[in-house]
């Protein structure tokens, strides 16, 4: 064994490695026990190889480092996960999988603040809009089961203001909606009905967009509004379908054109 390491070692420094190479020879020195020599491979590795084909190294590495030495020298596996989330560039799909698995063995470690602060420095780092919204989407999820509906609203608001196309944005906005209606906040309530109107009509499927918003929206003036309310609601319902009309119109015209 000791043989076959010098020889991929001396492969991987003098240039003629493959990241799979890397794979397996820590894969075999992590079957076989040596620990120490599994981690220093994979090390070299992650200097040599750039992102995105040195993400399976750095997955490996992580995940194994975490689960050799995670319960005795957390730092140690934060600076791992910090070192990968420092080489990935922000502008790759996967920076935001580098964050996702940080935050995942924080989460399971028993550590649901950090790893809800990891899932947010993703999202502030990150520049792949998908992504931004992924990790602020799930941040919301974890944060309304560690900490309550209050946590989870305030990341949903984050999470809309950075959702660029306009259904992702309105599927944040029906979560954040149940939320504000369970709080019995009927002004937020409306406030964000509003706004959903707004999203449905830039969205591609208009008219089924703006008939699932105010299917809700009639549920909930039927259920805790009034008169005037629910004459409201209808009022803004008829504007948008004056609107989707405008809508049908123009395009027509510039089919023409």
């Amino acid at each position: 064994m000791d043989g076959a390491l010098k020889v991929h070692m001396h492969a991987i420094k003098t240039g003629h490695g493959t990241v799979q190479m890397i794979m397996n020879c820590a894969h075999m020195l992590h079957e076989a026990g040596r620990l120490d020599d599994c981690f220093r491979v994979l090390e070299t590795g992650v200097s040599v190889f750039p992102f995105p084909e040195v993400l399976d190294i750095w997955t490996y590495y992580t995940t194994r480092l975490a689960r050799a030495i995670g319960k005795t020298d957390v730092e140690r596996v934060r600076d791992c996960y910090y070192s990968a989330t420092q080489q990935c560039p922000p502008n790759l799909p996967c920076a935001a999988l580098v964050y996702f698995l940080w935050a995942r063995w924080e989460k399971a470690e028993g550590r649901p603040r950090r790893a809800l602060e990891v899932l947010q420095d993703g999202a502030d780092a990150v520049e792949v809009h998908q992504s931004r919204y992924e990790l602020l989407s799930m941040a919301a999820s974890w944060a309304g089961e560690a900490y309550g509906v209050l946590k989870a609203r305030s990341i949903l608001e984050q999470a809309i203001n950075v959702a660029v196309e306009p259904a992702l944005a309105l599927e944040l906005c029906f979560r954040l909606v149940s939320i504000e209606e369970a709080l019995a906040e009927a002004s937020r309530s409306r406030d964000l009905y509003k706004h959903m109107v707004r999203l449905a009509l830039t969205a591609p499927d208009q008219e089924e967009s703006l008939d699932r918003v105010f299917s809700h929206w009639k549920a909930f003036e039927v259920a805790h509004g009034n008169e005037a309310s629910y004459k409201q609601m209808l009022i803004a319902r008829r504007t948008a379908m004056i609107a989707i009309g405008k809508v049908t119109i123009a395009r027509t015209a510039d089919q023409v054109k």
